[in-house]
């Protein structure tokens, strides 16, 4: 008998994925779903298969307790926040992720192609420059950017993504920076920072590349934040809970020349209108020198693709 499977992200303009599900599962498919209606259903369900980018559902100790039936959690992503772990494993619920699927995710570098086009778009001024010229305005006078030849860019967190960051700028002449306690960096062209305080005192751009667990969460605060320099850029395609976005805020309005690039926001999970950031990045001052994304970092044809394909494979080896 097949087993009874909720998905609650969408998966049809996915080329074969919904017909492949349908074929080894009974299928319900919810992508909109709300969480007041799936703390209604959620115990008819053995398996889910979710995203964080999309779903707005956090996997807390109450919805979880009311999933009597429910075996497994496929989420399609290499992130785990929108699901709380320990209860999951006190209550015998596997979760299949991407987290450790390092060999096949060196091949999706939408994440790290993103946090450089964030960095582009900051650096040279395009979205306001954008807005400027729809206004019927035709002066670069107060669009004038960086030449990255010119700059120091390092990135928190020397994984698969940061590498991939670093690698696109090899042909920039930018000076390069790294910093990651858990790996030995061999590559002679990158200098590695002994120290997060190290990092923001060298570069000018920083792009924070690493998971977030107990040990992360904040990583990014006030306490190396005053190292960076008046004009630094900050990029986030990892985490929204990495940076503290107060800390943040306060750094950016001292530093009037600074900017932040993120495609993640803090609770983002439990919609973003009480997010700090979104309370004040319109604000006159910051306007011009906060973009933001809405976690599309993963979100490009190729890499929905195989993350998805191989996260449905998985699942099959698992049931």
């Amino acid at each position: 008998m097949k087993k009874k499977l909720l998905i609650i992200t969408p998966i049809k303009h996915i080329k074969n994925l919904f017909k492949n599900f349908s074929k080894k599962f009974k299928v319900t498919y919810k992508p909109e779903i709300k969480k007041s209606e799936l703390h209604k259903i959620i115990d008819n369900f053995e398996i889910i298969f979710t995203n964080p980018n999309k779903s707005n559902i956090y996997f807390d100790k109450k919805l979880l307790l009311k999933a009597k039936k429910l075996q497994i959690i496929s989420t399609a992503s290499t992130g785990t926040n929108h699901i709380d772990e320990y209860e999951a494993h006190k209550l015998n619920i596997k979760i299949l992720s991407l987290k450790k699927e390092k060999k096949y995710m060196k091949q999706i570098s939408s994440t790290a192609e993103l946090a450089f086009a964030l960095m582009l778009c900051i650096v040279r001024n395009i979205i306001p420059s954008n807005k400027s010229v729809f206004q019927k305005n035709w002066d670069y006078y107060p669009f004038i950017g960086r030449q990255l030849d010119s700059l120091k860019i390092g990135v928190v967190g020397y994984g698969r993504l940061g590498k991939m960051f670093l690698g696109f700028l090899k042909g920039f002449g930018s000076d390069l920076y790294a910093y990651d306690p858990n790996i030995k960096i061999k590559n002679n062209k990158i200098e590695q920072c002994k120290s997060l305080k190290a990092l923001f005192k060298n570069c000018n751009i920083v792009s924070v590349h690493v998971h977030l667990n107990n040990k992360t969460k904040n990583l990014i605060n006030k306490k190396n934040l005053k190292f960076f320099k008046n004009g630094g850029v900050l990029i986030n395609t990892s985490r929204g809970e990495l940076v503290n976005e107060k800390h943040l805020l306060a750094y950016l309005k001292k530093n009037k020349m600074s900017k932040y690039g993120t495609d993640v926001l803090e609770g983002e999970i439990n919609g973003i209108k009480k997010n700090i950031i979104i309370k004040n990045f319109t604000k006159r001052d910051l306007k011009n020198r906060i973009l933001i994304t809405p976690h599309i970092g993963g979100m490009t044809k190729e890499a929905q693709q195989m993350a998805y394909t191989y996260s449905f494979n998985k699942l099959i080896k698992n049931i």
